[in-house]
């Protein structure tokens, strides 16, 4: 539940191993496993969505620009933006290695396939 969910975050949990200039709890990888698996004894879906949540925002803190990072991370912190991704395709399920959509750079934009 989403409300659930923003008051995880309000005690740090939306953006564990974000960094703290955007109000990230700055924490290592391993904090947010050992918090990932206590959280999972209680319940295993809001533990694995957290995560699902804290793996989209660290690459926005990871590979974005300053501009980026300072526009999306504040509302992905607080979870007021809550963030997700997809991986599936007919045939190779959740199998990463399996995927054949690939993104092609045709200029200053990407064409699917």
């Amino acid at each position: 539940p989403v409300d659930t969910l923003r008051e995880a975050a309000a005690l740090g949990m939306g953006g564990i191993y974000i960094r703290e200039d955007v109000g990230g709890s700055g924490l290592t990888r391993l904090d947010a496993a050992l918090i990932f698996e206590a959280l999972a004894t209680g319940c295993p879906s809001v533990s694995a969505f957290l995560s699902i949540h804290n793996m989209c925002a660290w690459m926005v803190d990871a590979y974005g620009s300053d501009e980026q990072r300072a526009r999306f991370l504040p509302g992905l912190v607080a979870m007021e933006s809550i963030a997700s991704y997809c991986l599936t395709e007919p045939g190779s399920g959740s199998d990463a290695g399996a995927l054949r959509t690939r993104a092609d750079r045709d200029g200053d934009h990407y064409l699917l396939h």
